[in-house]
């Protein structure tokens, strides 16, 4: 899970009861936000069950203590009834946790008049409840909306360094350091196999889908490959797998594919 000193003090003041009822969460980046999110709820479930993959699953499927808002539509609509979901959380206390953690999503696309309907559940929500404005972009939200609220900085870790291969490191224990380096970009529980195809299907499976994840994991093959490979041929190839993998994006390939190709360019090595 990451790792974050304003995370760690807010799960602090959760575990005293001295949480605060309404925060906003400025950062840069949606993807970044939604994984600080996920982090914190997965530290509050930690407290009741210890294994990590029971409380990501528990999350996935939906915990009723823990609700995320967005709107139907690009913007919030009184039409939509988009915030029925948190008005009705607050008419109950929480099941199975000590409090109710409520995420909106895309807050600066409240309009005014959703923004009246709002106030006083913001500035009186239900007891032993918080809720999390995620703002990307940090962008100004309504002046009656931050008035009432705790407004923070999430601030995304930047990569200085990278690991060094060791000499006669195999690739697959290396990108586990690597991705390491990376922080929780990737599923850490996830065992890498040493045989390249096998590697490819895993590594495919650890990017969850994201462009940046492939792309960070891409440059660790090329940094290992760097140290590991002396065969001009090899290097050759690797070069050529490398853009037909930047390439193959343009056309829709599958990340699995894509993988492969770089990965089998270095089993001559």
């Amino acid at each position: 899970m990451m790792n974050d000193p304003l995370l760690s003090s807010l799960v602090a003041r959760y575990r005293n009861r001295t949480l605060g009822h309404f925060y906003i969460l400025n950062s840069d980046s949606a993807e970044f936000s939604n994984e600080w999110a996920q982090s914190f709820c997965l530290k509050v479930l930690a407290d009741q069950e210890a294994n990590l993959e029971k409380n990501k699953r528990r999350l996935t499927q939906g915990h009723p203590d823990i609700l995320w808002v967005a709107p139907e539509d690009e913007i919030y609509k009184i039409e939509n009834k988009d915030f029925d979901p948190l008005f009705q959380a607050m008419a109950h206390r929480p099941l199975e946790l000590a409090w109710r953690f409520i995420f909106v999503e895309k807050p600066q696309t409240i309009g005014n008049s959703y923004a009246n309907k709002l106030l006083k559940t913001l500035e009186e929500p239900a007891e032993a409840c918080t809720i999390f404005f995620l703002n990307t972009g940090s962008r100004p939200l309504l002046s009656t909306i931050e008035s009432r609220a705790i407004k923070l900085r999430l601030l995304q870790e930047k990569v200085n360094s990278n690991p060094t291969p060791n000499q006669d490191e195999p690739l697959n224990q290396y990108l586990s350091r690597w991705m390491n380096h990376f922080s929780d970009l990737y599923d850490q529980d996830q065992k890498l196999s040493s045989q390249l195809p096998a590697l490819a299907s895993e590594l495919a499976l650890l990017c969850k889908g994201k462009s940046q994840n492939e792309a960070n994991l891409v440059e660790g093959i090329l940094t290992w490959s760097a140290s590991h490979t002396h065969d001009p041929k090899v290097i050759e190839d690797l070069l050529s797998a490398s853009k037909h993998q930047q390439q193959a994006k343009v056309f829709n390939s599958s990340i699995n594919e894509r993988f492969f190709s770089l990965v089998t360019s270095l089993s001559t090595n």
